[in-house]
């Protein structure tokens, strides 16, 4: 074989798979740029969402700049990984908190119950008083990505206290910390408060 044919077929091959190649080349070097990045901001960057007062949709610093929000309309700024509630008037040096609730769930309509309770133990916050129910699930919203927050009408949440109570209320209910205000005897399901009064009386005859 000649030399000239060898070099024809050299130059051919370079022309046809040439930009093939490099263009293969430049798609992984981008690709794992991406990567690197997205390693890289898991690993080191942990990303938190403000909660306004009177506001029920968290609002993420990463997109909006909350510096210029007085402290005083800051009910939360929250991390998703790991989840965390800090009250900004709260004291850094006191100790996280876990959430006090033993079980949580939430039931959207036409979907099966979605059971947080072991999402809710990973949970911890500062400050006087523990995240609302509503608060709780709007991180897990965040955490997910998920738009159910838009849909508060239709969901229920059910709450298992560390008294035993299970109440299960709409999620507008649920907005305040206390987790009974406003309720009724139909929606408590736990031990009756009365019944150490019922069993003293039944006993002495009355």
């Amino acid at each position: 074989m000649s030399t000239n044919l060898i070099v024809d077929m050299l130059r051919e091959l370079v022309w046809n798979w040439g930009p093939w190649i490099f263009n293969k080349y430049v798609e992984t070097l981008q690709f794992g740029s991406k990567v690197y990045k997205s390693v890289q901001k898991a690993l080191y960057e942990t990303e938190y969402w403000v909660f306004i007062r009177e506001s029920h949709i968290p609002i993420p610093e990463e997109l909006f700049d909350t510096k210029h929000i007085e402290i005083e309309n800051i009910k939360w700024r929250a991390a998703v990984d790991p989840p965390i509630f800090m009250d900004p008037r709260a004291d850094t040096t006191d100790k996280l908190k876990h959430i006090s609730y033993l079980g949580f769930s939430i039931t959207i309509p036409g979907n099966k119950t979605i059971e947080l309770s072991d999402w809710i133990n990973e949970i911890k916050w500062s400050g006087s008083t523990q995240p609302s129910p509503h608060d709780i699930f709007s991180l897990w919203c965040c955490k997910n990505r998920e738009p159910l927050l838009f849909y508060r009408k239709n969901i229920m949440i059910e709450i298992i206290t560390e008294k035993g109570d299970v109440i299960k209320k709409g999620l507008n209910e649920f907005t305040h910390t206390n987790i009974y205000e406003n309720d009724d005897d139909s929606k408590i399901n736990g031990p009756d408060p009365n019944w150490h009064m019922d069993v003293v009386l039944s006993s002495s005859g009355r």
